[in-house]
């Protein structure tokens, strides 16, 4: 059969490995086995990697259709068409975006560009662009690096955007907000009674009837990781239980985290980010005597600055570097122990830093709000004019403001 020589080049631009699928081929369209169902099917590619394979087609045909999944390492997935014969009879616009199809389209790209003289026909696959005020801001982050090693905005008593937290009410938006503003790091104060877990609102708060708050919460995070799969969140499950043992509390956190399966990530080792991205990554503030979620229980400090340090089941120290004054005052002392802490992360690369902005209500004088509003005005400042890239650590914010988790988020990115 006559022939024509024509060239398939598919660049991976993303942070995770994907692998393809190859379907819908039509055999009168190409000549011999240099075709794309036998050189690119189940075919895996690294990121920042691409694959050049020749692609011999029928000179006596008009098209070369075919289409292309692609599976990523993070659990989505798109498929887009390809013509190869656009190499001699063009495509119009070039280069060009394909059009992606599937359930994750919105995430990526595919660009197509036709280099007509020596007949390579090049696709490359990218996220979309990066913006600030969107759901997947994670997505511009490599993916290699640990949770460790990029800037993640959270918030303090996350949960405590209802009436019922009283003087201790931290937030103004509930967690779906929080999220589609950017926060990736919730705090979770919390109790065990009659076998379900309630959240609760300072040290003796009231609880929730029937614990659906704190199912609520976490079937909201479920739904977000699995909806837009480039994001990872961290959720601290903090036992603020009174009793000295506390055990009955893990029992029953443990065999609720349980249920939401495969989605939950509890082991002791800082991750990284494609390790656990469509996750929700657990920190655990409360006594279990087995591995069970980053081990922030052990050497809290309770009030003050702190470093907790254990082996982790890969052998290796786990370093977490926790900035909790609760009890600082005046502002101007609280302030300079944030601002020690965002030096430390930049000048010391490595630990888990986890920096808390927050105070205790009598050290804001029974007014969190006034207080977060000084405190969310200087770091905006400090956001604003921090080099992009730079990393801080995670930063726990009450009453967190859209602006502020937007200069957060711009300066994750690289």
């Amino acid at each position: 059969m006559a022939s024509k020589e024509s060239w398939l080049d598919i660049k991976n631009n993303t942070n995770q490995a994907f692998t393809i699928k190859v379907e819908d081929v039509d055999s009168y369209d190409w000549d011999k086995q240099d075709r794309p169902d036998v050189n690119f099917q189940n075919v895996t590619i690294q990121p920042g990697d691409s694959n050049k394979q020749r692609e011999e087609l029928n000179k006596w045909a008009n098209s070369a259709n075919f289409n292309l999944t692609l599976f990523f390492a993070g659990g989505q997935s798109i498929t887009f068409h390809v013509d190869q014969y656009e190499i001699y009879n063009g495509g119009g616009k070039n280069p060009k975006n394909l059009k992606v199809t599937g359930n994750n389209a919105d995430l990526f790209t595919v660009e197509q560009k036709l280099d007509t003289s020596s007949h390579v026909n090049h696709l490359t696959v990218s996220y979309t662009p990066y913006t600030a005020d969107g759901h997947c801001w994670m997505k511009s982050i490599k993916g290699s690096l640990p949770i460790s090693g990029f800037t993640i905005p959270g918030t303090c008593s996350s949960a405590a955007y209802v009436d019922q937290a009283g003087a201790y009410r931290s937030q103004n938006r509930n967690i779906l907000e929080q999220l589609n503003e950017g926060v990736r790091y919730f705090d979770l104060d919390a109790v065990q009674r009659y076998g379900k877990i309630f959240i609760v609102y300072g040290p003796n708060g009231d609880v929730r009837s029937k614990g659906a708050l704190f199912r609520e919460i976490f079937n909201t995070l479920s739904d977000f990781v699995r909806n837009n799969p480039t994001e990872t969140v961290i959720v601290s499950a903090h036992d603020a239980s009174p009793a000295a043992d506390n055990t009955d509390f893990g029992k029953v956190a443990t065999a609720f985290l349980n249920e939401y399966g495969s989605r939950i990530y509890h082991g002791d080792v800082i991750p990284t980010l494609d390790s656990v991205r469509s996750k929700i990554v657990i920190v655990r503030r409360f006594k279990w005597n087995s591995v069970y979620g980053i081990n922030m229980f052990d050497n809290w400090p309770v009030d003050g600055t702190g470093m907790i340090k254990y082996s982790g089941t890969n052998r290796l120290t786990q370093n977490i570097q926790i900035q909790n004054h609760y009890t600082a005052t005046p502002f101007s002392h609280k302030y300079s122990d944030v601002q020690y802490l965002f030096d430390l992360a930049l000048d010391y690369h490595g630990p888990f830093y986890l920096n808390v902005t927050s105070v205790s209500p009598s050290a804001a004088n029974n007014n969190l709000a006034a207080y977060a509003a000084n405190m969310n005005r200087d770091l905006l400042a400090y956001f604003t004019n921090l080099e992009k890239g730079k990393n801080v650590g995670t930063v726990l914010v009450n009453f967190i403001t859209a602006n502020l988790a937007k200069e957060m988020i711009k300066k994750s990115a690289k």
